[in-house]
């Protein structure tokens, strides 16, 4: 196996991990989003703060989501290129078992 795919493969690998981890940081942080509100809510008796913490959490859940969602697509075109890397890996052991086989078959081997 050619040591290019090898390499592209390992590589591709950790670009998705190093994604999936993005992807759990902004799940945590539309978590801790979420709770600091409720605490605010729960312990706010002024509208206006509230009013204005409200519409600071939705502008940081809102870009925490975009966020979320521009690093899904990385990733899914990433497996997507991982697959297809895999794709030639398994061709060129095939190739490469055809090849052996049919040296052993010219030299009297099985067949």
């Amino acid at each position: 196996m050619s040591s290019n795919l090898t390499n592209q493969h390992s590589s591709i690998k950790d670009e998705i991990q190093k994604l999936q981890s993005f992807e759990q940081n902004c799940l945590q942080g539309l978590a801790n989003c979420d709770q600091s509100f409720q605490n605010f809510a729960a312990n706010s008796s002024n509208q206006m703060n509230y009013q204005q913490q409200f519409e600071k959490t939705e502008k940081n859940a809102m870009i925490t989501t975009y966020t979320f969602l521009y690093l899904n697509n990385l990733k899914e075109e990433k497996m997507a290129e991982l697959g297809e890397i895999e794709k030639k890996m398994q061709n060129e052991m095939d190739s490469n078992i055809l090849k052996k086989s049919s040296v052993m078959s010219e030299d009297g081997g099985f067949q």
